[in-house]
């Protein structure tokens, strides 16, 4: 039988000191995000992928930049693809989302400010190249009612909502701008590496690329003048060992070309990895830890253009691995989402890889990553990432599929905020950690329960 794990508080050891990790915000952790009976397994529904595949190019760009569309199922029709947000959550991300989906050749982004208890301030950046006044909240909602009635909750709630002027192109010449860059070809006829993040705060699309694709990139960018901020970086897509099922979120699998981690349970019958995970061999799609059965790979999102899987065939449970790479006495209740636009700037998150084991990142915030970052590399074109610092080897290869989320004390569980995709820089020192939003996998899942 498994040895007997006893629960500690999760920390992470930061320059020599034992440090806690903040809190989810107030409003987020009063309460369970779910009321989803966690013991009833239930399949998972692919419709909402379907849904994305038929999507018009503008309509894909902007579920690209975390707008979701109408229509889909396991949620409610709205501009949310998860109901269990509190009231004062749902409203500013709806009308985070109906503002940019109805003016995108005038808005250029969305700056939320979180101080880690709550919103403190929304911010609608406004294209000064559109528009020769400064809009109202009021001219951007107008003729919505979603909209209009979020506002009127956000300002209830005594947040401070605005506009601001900035000097930047609107969110339909950001998605050309995207389209073109991850369209580009090497010499070698090949699909540039690539990484492209929104950064409203600057004003600019950060474009980075390898020391191989530099030139094309350069060229490319000379037709966006100020538009894009280009750097020269590595990227690269990014073992603790357990005994038997059912089986955590943080541990080592193989699939008999490489190890990767798992992150989070999902619907109760499988759990997430990353799609990249996979190779042909010995083991083909079945992945093993220690020589026992983790399940098999099945339902990619690839599709959609999300690096994610799941792994079905064996039982799994609600929990992630904490402490080092050798522990297997410690773990923590993992489930529900943080939703990522409301994630303070400079915020610690956790990471629980079969490689790093338990280690800290910090969230870049949206005024400088929008969080809706895509990445061209030898899996495919991804997009739905975040991007959140790391040092040292936090966040290394043989870390991909695993979990990252934020600690909640109140419930003594982690929240999930995503799962690791890859690395930009140097993987030994300071550098980023890539990581694909949970709640874009919930929303494919067909607004699976995560936990």
């Amino acid at each position: 039988m498994k040895r007997r794990k006893t629960l500690h508080r999760w920390t992470t050891v930061v320059a020599g000191a034992l440090t806690l990790l903040a809190a989810v915000p107030a409003n987020a952790a009063s309460k369970p995000v779910s009321t989803y009976d966690s013991t009833t397994a239930r399949p998972i529904d692919r419709s909402n992928v379907d849904l994305v595949a038929e999507l018009q190019p503008l309509e894909k760009c902007l579920y690209e930049f975390g707008v979701y569309p109408a229509g889909g199922v396991g949620y409610k029709d709205s501009s949310l693809p998860y109901d269990h947000y509190t009231p004062l959550q749902a409203s500013v991300l709806t009308l985070r989302a109906q503002i940019m989906r109805n003016n995108v050749d005038t808005v250029a982004g969305i700056l939320i400010d979180s101080d880690g208890q709550g919103v403190s301030s929304m911010q609608v950046a406004v294209s000064s190249r559109t528009t020769d006044s400064q809009p109202s909240i009021a001219e951007l909602v107008v003729n919505d009612p979603i909209a209009s009635a979020a506002y009127d909750y956000v300002k209830g709630a005594a947040i401070s909502v605005g506009a601001l002027r900035i000097d930047a192109a609107p969110l339909r010449q950001q998605c050309t701008i995207r389209e073109e860059f991850h369209s580009l070809r090497g010499v070698d006829g090949r699909p540039v590496t690539v990484y492209t993040s929104p950064s409203p705060g600057s004003g600019k699309m950060n474009v980075v690329t390898t020391p191989h694709y530099e030139e094309p990139v350069r060229q490319l960018a000379k037709r966006f003048a100020s538009d894009v901020a280009i750097a020269i970086d590595s990227i690269e897509d990014a073992g603790r060992h357990d005994d038997f099922a059912p089986w955590y979120g943080g541990l080592r699998v193989n699939d008999g070309m490489g190890n990767c981690s798992t992150s989070f349970r999902v619907n109760v019958s499988s759990v997430i990895t990353a799609d990249h995970c996979a190779g042909s061999g010995p083991y083909g799609l079945n992945f093993v830890n220690n020589g026992s059965n983790v399940g098999w790979a099945s339902n990619s999102l690839k599709a959609a253009n999300v690096d994610a899987k799941v792994l079905t065939g064996s039982t799994y449970d609600n929990k992630i691995w904490t402490g080092p790479v050798d522990n297997t006495t410690t773990f923590i209740k993992a489930e529900g989402i943080y939703p990522y636009a409301l994630a303070p700037a400079n915020g610690q998150f956790l990471i629980s890889g079969a490689q790093t084991g338990q280690g800290a990142l910090t969230y870049q915030g949206i005024y400088n990553n929008a969080g809706t970052a895509c990445l061209s590399s030898s899996w495919g074109y991804g997009c739905q990432l975040l991007e959140l610092n790391a040092v040292g080897t936090i966040c290394h290869r043989g870390d991909s599929g695993g979990p990252v989320g934020q600690y909640d004390p109140i419930n003594s569980r982690v929240v999930a905020l995503g799962v690791v995709k890859a690395v930009l820089g140097d993987q030994f020192s300071s550098h980023k950690c890539l990581i694909t939003n949970i709640e874009a996998i919930s929303f494919l899942y067909g607004g699976a329960t995560i936990g």
